[in-house]
This record gives structure tokens, C-alpha cells and sequence, in this order.
């Protein structure tokens, strides 16, 4: 009995190592309109790739946390499931209606619309972008209508480096002014450096002082992938005579 045993685990295990054992993963399939162009991109192990293509689409690659996809004509339907053993999720955007569906996989199966007016392509990389930050429930969040963000929190390290930046910045907690960039600008404050990829998001350093934060994946709403360095500048939002910049 012995000797068969150990026949059938090495069995076992040549198939694994010939075909792959069978293993969870999650898949997302994005159907509706049959050919019905969409773009957008997901999310995979912390880098953004873009997607373009025509319906059905099936996505299955390993490390997936985010699948964003607009409609290119508004008359068509366009359907997205996500599913493994675990738990599966169904989000549509009906014939008719400009915009298209959002999949959250990271921590578990949320979702939701995108509005036709949310901008789904990343800037280029020089750009100067400029968010609002204030203080909310704990931590600092911030409202970005153009790419579907209200409320966001920043999490995991970066609150404390939000402090840091902030600490000569009066009455930062009711609001104030962040400038940032993949490039060096005039007036830049401090760099942050790319230090690694870490549960669908990104982690970055601040050399002084020394401290690191995760910045998560709505980073890739602004940039097509996670920038080697950021640059940043933090600012009051109120000028001289109590009215705001």
C-alpha cells in the first residue's frame, strides 16, 4: 500500500509539473454588445496596462486588483463579471448610457459606474497635477471629480508624510494645495522615491526624514504607470486676506 501511495503522489505531481495544477484565480469577463468597442486598462501586481478591444473580452492573468473600461459608443450594453470560488460580482452600464464600469478586486469584489466625463487616460508624465487634500474622518483624503475619486484616503504611512509636508502649512487639515509630478518643477518641496510594488499598489520613500508610504492604485488615474520618482509641493490654499488661491 506504501509503494502505491507514493506511486500516486509522484503521479500527482508529474502532472502538475506537465499541464499546472489546478489553482483559484480570478476572472473578469467583460461582454454586452457583441464587437462593441471599449478602452481603459487594469490593474495587475501594481503596474497599469491598457486595454483596448471589442466584446467579449476575458481577462485572467494572475495579481489582477482593478479593471477600469469605458464604452466607446453609448448605444451599446457592456456587462462585466469577476468571479472566483470565493465570490463573483456583476456590474453593467446599459445600452444608451455614456461611460462604463469600475471593478475593485484587491480586497474583496466592489464596483461600480464611471461617469461619461471621467477621464480614463493617464496624463504625460511632466504634467503638473494639483489635488486638494483635507482632513476627514481620521486621515487625509481628497475629492478628484475628472477621474472618479471622492473622498480617497491616503493610507498606510502616507498620512504621516502628508504631516511632515504640511507642518508650516496653516490650518492644512481644512484644506490645502498639493502639486505633484514624475518630474523635477520649480519650487518642488520634496521627492519621493519608487521603492516597490505591494499589494496592487506602489511603495514610496521620503529620504528626509526617512519614511515610506503605499500609495494605492488610484495612483494609475493620473499616471500610465507608477512614476520612478514623485515630486511634490504642498501649500496653503488661503492667501493674504482670508480668500482662497
Amino acid at each position: 500500500m506504501r509503494i502505491n501511495m507514493l506511486w500516486n503522489l509522484a503521479g500527482l505531481v508529474l502532472i502538475c509539473m506537465t499541464i499546472g495544477c489546478v489553482t483559484d484565480k480570478k476572472v473578469v469577463e467583460l461582454s454586452g454588445t457583441p464587437g462593441a468597442a471599449v478602452s481603459g486598462y487594469y490593474i495587475r501586481s501594481g503596474r497599469r496596462i491598457d486595454l483596448n478591444g471589442n466584446l467579449p473580452i476575458t481577462l485572467q492573468p494572475p495579481g489582477i486588483t482593478l479593471v477600469a473600461v469605458k464604452k466607446v459608443n453609448p448605444a451599446d450594453t457592456l456587462v462585466a463579471n469577476a468571479h472566483e470560488s470565493n465570490g463573483e460580482i456583476w456590474i453593467s452600464s446599459p445600452a444608451g448610457k455614456a461611460g462604463g464600469v469600475r471593478l475593485d478586486l484587491g480586497d474583496g469584489f466592489t464596483g461600480g459606474a464611471i461617469d461619461a466625463d471621467e477621464a480614463l487616460a493617464p496624463l504625460p508624465n511632466q504634467e503638473l497635477l494639483v489635488i486638494k487634500p483635507y482632513w476627514h474622518n481620521g486621515t487625509w483624503v481628497f475629492d478628484d471629480a475628472a477621474v472618479g475619486l471622492q473622498q480617497e484616503p491616503f493610507v498606510q504611512g502616507v498620512p504621516e508624510i502628508i504631516d511632515r509636508l504640511t507642518k508650516d502649512v496653516p490650518h492644512a487639515r481644512e484644506g490645502f494645495r498639493l502639486t505633484f509630478s514624475a518630474r523635477e518643477f520649480p519650487g518642488s518641496q520634496a521627492k519621493l522615491s519608487w521603492v516597490r510594488s505591494e499589494s496592487g499598489g506602489n511603495v514610496y520613500r521620503l529620504d528626509n526624514p526617512r519614511m515610506e508610504g503605499w500609495l494605492c492604485p488610484a495612483l494609475f488615474r493620473y499616471f500610465r504607470e507608477a512614476p520612478r520618482n514623485l515630486y511634490v509641493r504642498a501649500e496653503s490654499v488661503i492667501q493674504h486676506g482670508g480668500t482662497e488661491k
